[in-house]
């Protein structure tokens, strides 16, 4: 009767006869069967929340089938990946850019990472952020506010003072950040279009 209770026990807890016919021929124990088992329900939590995200997501924005896909490409990307979409992002708004390659590499912050436990939150940002940068015009926009930036007297002198931790023009307590870093932020929004 208690090995009854044990198999009906597991597979309420949705574990697979194969996981339990292992168990009782004694390949595996009961605590490496919890431990597995627990793996592939978060495994499975982080599926669902990503899904929950894109759906959210596209409820909120009246979603086509193309967003969709791509929303769900993004939210399944590995680390590497994200990373990569972001660095081609930077390499190609600062391409051409008048400024010295390091400066034009500080230009570019670190990429984001998704913790190993997302929120909801965190994911819908995501999407949003790798729709954002994905988006010609939001690039074209990045670029031009760049060369602009780049282009004035302070931006140059950014791209070839070296950076000592304070503005040359600030030494004294005025205001500024350190030398060597990019203009604040790109524009507000997107162009009109």
């Amino acid at each position: 009767m208690a090995r009854l209770d044990l198999v009906r026990t597991l597979r309420d807890l949705d574990t697979g006869l194969d996981d339990i016919r292992r168990l009782l021929a004694g390949e595996t124990t009961l605590h490496e069967l919890f431990v597995l088992h627990l793996e592939l329900v978060e495994s499975q939590e982080r599926t669902l929340r990503a899904r929950r995200a894109v759906l959210r997501t596209l409820v909120g924005q009246g979603g086509t089938i193309e967003q969709a896909a791509l929303m769900q490409r993004l939210v399944s990307m590995s680390d590497e990946e994200r990373e990569r979409l972001i660095d081609d992002f930077w390499t190609d708004v600062s391409a051409g850019l008048d400024a010295s390659p390091s400066s034009s590499t500080a230009c570019a912050p670190s990429a984001p990472h998704l913790p190993d436990d997302p929120t909801a939150i965190q994911l819908e940002a995501w999407i949003e952020l790798g729709d954002l940068v994905g988006d010609p015009d939001f690039r074209q926009a990045v670029r031009t506010y760049l060369q602009d930036a780049y282009h004035t007297p302070s931006g140059r002198q950014m791209t070839t003072t070296p950076r000592t931790g304070v503005h040359p023009h600030h030494r004294h307590g005025d205001h500024g950040g350190p030398a060597g870093r990019p203009p604040r932020g790109p524009p507000a929004g997107r162009p009109p279009g």
